[in-house]
């Protein structure tokens, strides 16, 4: 149950990023107190949480997918300044059960419980 909610399950994750202003994935944005590098992984999480420490102009392409699991994404080409993102699809993070025995007159059952 809990393989098949992780993985089957799909999701809808920011693949790839891309900016002209942002030469490589380890480099930094004036003006910005975070690296490229921990935007991307911000980015993953679907929360962009930045510190702007001056005004900044910046403008990020963002690709959005859906899929299932986790997809590792590896590039070695740099040339069109797109960076890739490892993600995961997957919309279920957690996943609980238990089973619960009660008895029903002369009958024994028992209850599932599912926490997603």
């Amino acid at each position: 149950m809990r393989r098949a909610l992780f993985g089957e399950l799909e999701g809808t994750c920011i693949t790839r990023t891309k900016s002209d202003k942002v030469p490589h994935e380890c480099s930094t944005i004036v003006g910005i107190e975070e690296s490229v590098h921990e935007i991307l992984m911000n980015l993953k999480n679907i929360v962009f949480r930045t510190v702007l420490i001056e005004p900044v102009d910046l403008c990020i392409e963002l690709k959005i997918e859906r899929g299932r699991g986790y997809c590792t994404r590896t590039s070695n080409n740099y040339e069109d300044r797109s960076y890739p993102i490892n993600v995961v699809f997957m919309p279920v993070r957690n996943v609980n059960h238990s089973i619960h025995s009660y008895r029903n007159e002369n009958e024994k059952q028992e209850i599932l419980f599912l926490e997603i």
